[in-house]
């Protein structure tokens, strides 16, 4: 099934762009080659329009030159890097810790069976679309450490909740899922908001999101074993609650100066 998407969306894309732009290698500008200069005649008929065309790509150079040397230092020399990294990774573990063992546990810890517990962990999923499309709005009034504080607050209801009251499950993926959908969306808008160029805004994302990701890959894995080695969900959902907290305790701290 997955496949079938893949190709689906391989046809969207050479439609979107064209096959040229989508399948082959950018064509080489004009302005990368050399001026041309064929002979003589044209060296003196030319010589002034050549000249103010090699004045032009002198000055871009330069500009180029010292826009470069005014960037903004590495991601990794930023405090904040620092902090979005293991909050962004927070909201990774988290989601993809649940998102493995929900079915499961829905099954262990309320006897659904195995088609229903897969069935009702998408309601996680589809929530979050509430959130990425809820935290831009807010983003509009509220600063970005307000909305972690909220995200980080309504992702606490998934854990909490399937430990104390998992016959409330749907109440909980609710709030669990539209948090999630916001809590990957508000990271984002920090890093827009703090990133002085498009460059910037690449490595700072790439940091970001590849330390993130790397703490958030193991979520499946530490859940899974914990809950072997107890027999029960308990170790697995205090990992998550901690999880949860990180992204609101150090993204909080992390945002408090972004506007």
């Amino acid at each position: 099934m997955w496949a079938v998407f893949a190709v689906i969306a391989g046809f969207a894309w050479t439609y979107a762009v064209g096959a040229r732009a989508a399948w082959r290698r950018p064509v080489r500008s004009d302005d990368d080659e050399p001026l041309p200069i064929t002979g003589p005649i044209d060296q003196v008929l030319d010589t002034g329009a050549i000249r103010t065309i090699r004045a032009d790509r002198a000055a871009a150079a330069a500009a180029a030159a010292a826009a470069t040397a005014a960037e903004p230092v590495r991601p990794a020399r930023r405090l904040i890097t620092w902090g979005l990294t293991p909050a962004f990774g927070g909201q990774a573990f988290s989601y993809y810790a649940l998102t493995a063992w929900i079915p499961t546990l829905l099954h262990d810890e309320i006897g659904f069976s195995k088609a229903s517990s897969g069935a009702s962990s998408s309601v996680f999923q589809i929530l979050a679309v509430v959130g990425a499309l809820g935290v831009p709005l807010l983003a509009a009034k509220w600063r970005p450490r307000a909305i972690i504080a909220l995200v980080a607050f309504l992702w606490l209801a998934m854990p909490l909740g399937l430990l104390f009251a998992p016959q409330l499950w749907l109440l909980w993926s609710v709030l669990g899922g539209a948090a999630q959908g916001g809590g990957i969306t508000v990271i984002f808008i920090v890093i827009v908001r703090i990133v002085s160029s498009d460059a910037d805004a690449r490595r700072m994302s790439a940091f970001v999101q590849g330390g993130g990701y790397l703490i958030g890959s193991a979520g499946p894995l530490v859940a899974g074993a914990l809950h072997g080695a107890t027999g029960d969900w308990t170790a697995p959902l205090l990992v998550v609650l901690v999880s949860v907290l990180t992204l609101g305790v150090v993204g909080t701290i992390a945002a408090r100066r972004v506007s």
